[in-house]
């Protein structure tokens, strides 16, 4: 093998590892944080930020033995810092399932991403190096670097479906790694220690990536080892799209946890509030849709008003098999009177696909605390149902509330869902309580207890919680007029898929667990009048900036930030575009491995084009403005992508991202081909992308919504162009 060939084999491998690495580390840290979103968030900025100082400076792996020793380090590092971070908590006496402090939540982040991104950065600087030394140009480095990485996302988003759990994927990059190692060892006298170390990782990374046994040392797992200390007869764990999903049992009781938070237990009544309030409030629920909740036993409550037809709709088939017995058999199901279906697929396409009409839907999604749950939570998903309804028929959903008083967080989230409702359905119930349940119909819907009790009696309900004289007690409350006239009169902004306010304030909450007092602090004034004034300031400096450092900047100057902008804007319109996907399709965990390979193979596409065909400054600028149009994509209705098969919407979406990922690698590329300096803008191009991931995922999308953040990345990227342009 050549020493090009075998450099550019390596760069090619950085890319696989670090984009592999990075998606373990992060299911890692997703499964210990409760499947936080802000703390994802964090953890791909400080990834990022650590790639960026390990590219920019220092001469470690200059040589062939250094870049064979840090393969090699990488090799021992990435299983490291995974094993760290399932015990991390555990090792400071926090047990599943408590929440921990921001302060440990910031050292696990740190301590598991910077360590292995600031490698991977090591690695990409010790290849440039080395194909440089070779008379290589840099730009074509860093295509190779990306082609690695799209390959990388291919593999990440294949692995569920090749049975492949994140402890074996976790091993692929271990053994890449060190075959990446034997690349650079070319003693002679080591040659059969080499080939005999290439079997062994061989076999073991294929034995390891298709075939993990619970029963392989489960000591080693913090999850299971917890589990088994807290008493539990039976542990079993499995990686899924949706996260990790652990079912314990102990005395008969069962518990089913997902990223380390309990989503059912078997002694729960929770279900009967979402079925029974508002199957007893419909004189004769006939045929009946059940959007998720196959994990806790809506179904069970469904049966009991023996209608005709039920529905069941349920995303994930991995929580089907971990809690069959909340999903009857046929057996069991023939003994009934409903013809009950189980149908997997996401329940808010399956609402806009179908053309069945429902007396009763019941949407048993996730509390609204991120992008993934809040599209179950807003206007667009409150009309689907609204057109699936019966005359007569209702709409039916919960969500975590208080038993006394409510905070100023927690109510402005309520209101939110309110007035989404409210704008649909013109009569909406709200019965309040640890779990407040929401009823919306278009016809009225009528509070008669003496009809609740006669169709309780008649059908034969049997329920341990919600009973006529529970209903009655609810209604005649003092709390049921207050919750409707405090959310009625409320000036919060509506829940809407551009908009997500339940995303917003779904931060806010969870900051709120850390900091309390935060919980009594109303976050109105972020989506209402400071978001507007926050909005102009920023506006002001997106159009200004860019036009400011083209006057005045030295060449050097306008080199890194035309780099800087690129990376920015890459960074946020990707967020934007997988958030719209998520909200539209509901897919994005299992899909966003093809939609990272997209954006990567755009950037292999784009950087390879800038090569080959010595593109300069024009080039450049029509880069830039493509990144405009990407934005204004998004500011655009996003209606029509209701009625997009799931196949075609992820070739689109896909699609953009790959044009996305293209304009950057074009700039970046140009950028790279002028004289000196290739670290500084490889490292400010990095660097910009994680402040574009943190400021994008707690700042612009949840707080300014998808149209407001994509209109400010137009002005900035306009800006850029039109002073380019002026200048050239």
């Amino acid at each position: 093998m050549s020493p090009a060939v075998r450099v550019a084999a390596s760069l090619a491998i950085v890319g696989l590892i670090g984009i592999l690495g990075q998606v373990v580390l992060l299911r890692e840290i997703a499964a210990a944080c409760q499947g936080s979103e802000v703390i994802w968030i964090v953890g791909i900025g400080v990834w990022l930020s650590a790639n960026a100082l390990g590219v920019w400076r220092g001469a470690i792996g200059a040589g062939a033995r250094g870049r064979k020793a840090l393969f090699y380090a990488a090799a021992l590092v990435f299983p490291f810092q995974a094993l760290t971070c399932q015990w991390f908590f555990p090792l400071f006496g926090i047990p599943l399932g408590v929440l921990p402090s921001f302060g440990l939540h910031l050292a696990l982040v740190c301590w598991t991403m910077f360590p292995a991104g600031w490698l991977a950065g090591k690695l990409f600087r010790a290849g440039l190096q080395a194909w440089e030394r070779l008379g290589g140009k840099i730009a074509m480095a860093y295509v190779i670097e990306c082609s690695g990485g799209a390959l990388g996302g291919i593999l990440s988003a294949v692995s569920f479906g090749w049975g492949i759990q994140n402890s074996g994927l976790l091993a692929w990059v271990a053994f890449l790694a060190a075959a990446a190692g034997l690349l650079f060892d070319t003693s002679p006298a080591a040659a059969l220690g080499r080939s005999f170390a290439a079997l062994v990782m061989i076999v073991m990374g294929c034995w390891l990536g298709f075939n993990w046994p619970d029963h392989l040392f489960p000591s080693i797992d913090a999850g299971l080892w917890e589990a088994k200390r807290a008493g539990a007869d039976r542990v079993v764990q499995r990686d899924s799209p949706s996260g990790r999903i652990t079912r314990m049992e102990r005395s008969g009781q069962s518990l089913l946890l997902v990223n380390h938070q309990m989503v059912w237990d078997s002694e729960s009544a929770s279900p009967e509030e979402r079925v029974q309030l508002a199957a007893l409030f419909h004189p004769h629920p006939k045929r009946m849709l059940l959007a998720g909740g196959v994990v806790d036993g809506v179904l069970w409550q469904a049966l009991q008003h023996q209608p005709d037809r039920i529905d069941m709709v349920e995303m994930e088939p991995m929580l089907v098999r971990m809690a069959p017995e909340n999903y009857p058999s046929a057996d069991a199901l023939s003994m009934g009177s409903a013809a009950t279906r189980l149908i997997l697929q996401d329940p808010r396409r399956f609402v806009v696909s179908t053309t069945e009409r429902y007396d009763i839907i019941v949407s048993s999604g996730a509390e609204p605390d991120s992008g993934a749950a809040n599209r179950f939570f807003t206007r667009e998903f409150f009309a689907g149902c609204s057109v699936r309804l019966n005359p007569g028929g209702i709409l039916s959903l919960s969500i975590p509330g208080s038993e006394n008083r409510l905070s100023s967080a927690n109510l402005y989230r309520l209101s939110a869902i309110y007035r989404a409702l409210r704008g649909v359905f013109p009569c909406v119930r709200v019965f309040p309580g640890a779990t407040m349940v929401f009823l919306a119909s278009r016809s009225p819907i009528v509070l008669d207890m003496d009809a609740v009790s006669a169709r309780y009696a008649e059908r034969g309900i049997r329920s341990r919680y919600v009973h006529p004289a529970y209903i009655r007690y609810l209604v005649a409350n003092d709390r049921f007029s207050e919750i409707g006239t405090l959310l009625s009169q409320s000036t919060a902004s509506m829940n809407t898929d551009a908009m997500p306010i339940c995303y917003g304030t779904g931060i806010w909450l969870w900051l709120s667990r850390l900091y309390p007092r935060l919980a009594h602090v109303d976050p109105g004034w972020l989506f209402d009048r400071g978001a507007r004034w926050l909005w102009d300031v920023l506006a002001a400096i997106g159009a200004l900036l860019p036009a400011g450092m083209r006057k005045r900047g030295s060449g050097v100057a306008n080199s890194l930030f035309s780099v800087g902008l690129a990376g920015f804007a890459g960074m946020l319109l990707e967020s934007l575009w997988l958030l719209m996907y998520q909200s539209q399709f509901g897919a994005l965990y299992r899909d966003i491995g093809m939609l990272f390979m997209a954006f990567m193979a755009g950037m292999t596409v784009g950087g390879w084009l800038a090569v080959h065909r010595e593109w300069g400054r024009r080039a450049e600028r029509i880069a830039v403005a493509l990144l405009g149009v990407g934005s204004l994509g998004c500011v655009a209705p996003q209606r029509g992508m209701d009625f997009l098969p799931v196949g075609m919407g992820l070739g689109t979406v896909g699609l953009v991202l790959m044009l996305v990922g293209g304009a950057v690698s074009v700039v970046v590329a140009v950028e790279l081909g002028q004289a000196g300096g290739w670290d500084a803008r490889i490292a400010i191009d990095e660097m910009a992308a994680s402040l574009a991931a943190v400021f994008g995922g707690l700042v612009f999308i949840p707080f300014f919504g998808i149209v407001d953040s994509a209109f400010l990345l137009l002005i900035a990227c306009s800006a850029w162009t039109i002073s380019a342009w002026r200048t050239a």
